[in-house]
Formats: structure tokens, sequence, C-alpha cells
């Protein structure tokens, strides 16, 4: 596993088949230890995604349960409420040019969803020591003065840097951030708030 973390700045894309499978195909053992798609990921509406390593899995948008199996032509079957989608996979570099493939009607792209130790704990905001955000192991936080706090859910694309999300009821925040000296800066990617930055000092909890 602790390879496979390695590897996280990898997307995956999966292409929707045309037509909804009832049964076709027999699948491979499990449980899927040590595959690549076992994880939480996040699709680009920012839904989370996470595939357990015994078959299980939960999509956190309605906190729908499912099962998946990998089929032995090398396919993703996933099962919600009885009913069956067939998906291929493709596991490529984040960047890379991906175009819509022909046999398809859909391609969505997930993203690894990564919540690095350096930034779990508590933040204080360098102009105003009262406001703080915190930022926990299983990708919750909140943030605010005092105990006017303000819930969300939280994760990054990949483990470089780069992007930071918060996400806020249905609304999510993307910022770019980085972290020197155990000072976590963050930078507005919202539109027509790109001028937005803050900084906060780590505090020991």
């Amino acid at each position: 596993m602790k390879n496979f973390k390695k590897i996280l700045i990898f997307c995956v894309v999966i292409i929707i088949a045309l037509v909804v499978l009832t049964g076709c195909g027999e699948s491979t053992d499990y449980p899927y230890e040590g595959h690549a798609l076992v994880g939480a990921w996040r699709s680009d509406g920012f839904t989370q995604y996470t595939f357990n390593a015994d078959g299980t899995g939960v999509r956190a948008f309605g906190n729908r349960e499912f099962t998946w199996r990998i089929l032995r032509n090398g396919n993703l079957r996933v099962t919600i409420d009885g009913a069956h989608s067939e998906y291929v996979l493709t596991f490529q570099e984040a960047g890379t040019h991906r175009r819509r493939p022909p046999n398809s009607n859909m391609v969505s792209v997930f993203h690894p969803m990564l919540l690095p130790e350096y930034l779990h704990g508590t933040w204080v905001w360098d102009e105003d020591p009262t406001y703080t955000i915190v930022f926990d192991a299983v990708g919750r936080g909140n943030r605010g003065f005092g105990d006017d706090r303000e819930q969300f859910r939280w994760l990054i694309d990949d483990d470089g840097g780069r992007n930071l999300f918060i996400l806020i009821g249905l609304t999510y925040e993307p910022w770019f951030y980085r972290v020197e000296d155990n000072v976590l800066t963050i930078s507005s990617r919202m539109r027509n708030r790109t001028h937005i930055q803050f900084s906060y000092i780590r505090i020991e909890d």
C-alpha cells in the first residue's frame, strides 16, 4: 500500500458502457488487497467514492453503498440496489490528454483522494489568532472564530502541494496551497476571487 500511495498522482478514467449488464462475465477472486482501485477517489463533481478491498464501497453523495468486482476481462462491475453496470478502467498520468473513445457514451475522470498528515491539526490565522482552521485525519474539518465554527470536508488531489479542496455543503472551494516552516498558505482558485490569500501558523493540539 505504501507503493500505491506514491503513485496517487495518477487518475482513473472510467468509461461507462452503452448497456447496463445484468450478469455477463465471471469475477476474479477477492479480497482485492493491493489493487490500484482500492482507496478513496473524487469525481470532477467532488463526489467521493471509496472502494474497499472486500468488494464493498460507499458513494459519499447520498451515502449510497455498493459492491464492486473486477471481471476476468479486467473490467469493473458496480452493483447498486441490484442493478449492475460495467466499466472499462484506464489508469493514466495526471495531465495526459484524454479524448472520448468510440463505443462509449461518457467518460468520467476520478482523482485520488489524499489526506496528508502534514496538514492534520490546528492552524491559526496570522492576522487574528482567534480564527483557526482544523484539518482532521479522515477528511473533515472546521474553521471560524472561537465557538462559531463552519464544518467542511477536505482533500487534496496529489501530494505535490498544488490543489486543496474544501467542500461546504454542495459547494466546494478550490485553493492552491503550500506548507513551509509550519506555515500554511492558501491562495484562492475561485473565479473572480483569485486575489485572496491567507496564511496560517500550526499550533500544538
